[in-house]
């Protein structure tokens, strides 16, 4: 069973006709994509465990944008679209899950998973420049640190 999911991910954007550094980009994000959804389904259940159901359903809602977005890039192969998906929500799930559980404070380790945004970004888009992030990056980072300790978004 393992050996043919394997398959099958390996075969999702594959395209004899692209250089090997795509084709290596194209299946890490397609890995990472198939591997982080179930683990989200995981933190979602646990967020509902201990009755928090509005951060619950952020990782939820993660898991099922990702894997919409590869199955339509499965169908439609347009892997910037793809990449831009992955990133993006790799990207905006800590912000919008801090929101939810009331500020820094409250969400603690969260933010560690924004590093994960421009990490992807590295070594996803390549091209010429520093890797450092995205001036959204930069921005949802400032406000997570900023303004989310100042504001008083405490959960009751």
């Amino acid at each position: 069973m393992w050996g043919t999911l394997r398959r099958l991910f390996r075969r999702i954007g594959s395209d004899p006709a692209n250089d090997a550094d795509l084709r290596l980009k194209k299946r890490v994000l397609v890995a990472f994509a198939a591997m982080i959804g179930p683990a989200a389904v995981v933190w979602g259940a646990v967020y509902l465990a201990f009755d928090e159901p509005l951060a619950a359903s952020i990782p939820l809602a993660y898991a099922a944008a990702s894997g919409a977005s590869l199955a339509v890039f499965a169908i439609t192969r347009r892997y910037r679209v793809f990449r831009l998906m992955q990133l993006s929500l790799i990207l905006l799930l800590p912000f919008f899950l801090q929101l939810a559980l009331g500020g820094f404070v409250n969400a603690s380790a969260v933010i560690l998973w924004s590093l994960l945004a421009p990490l992807g970004r590295c070594s996803c888009r390549g091209g010429v420049g520093p890797c450092g992030g995205s001036p959204a990056s930069w921005g949802s980072s400032w406000h997570r640190n900023w303004c989310s300790p100042r504001c008083d978004w405490t959960t009751t």
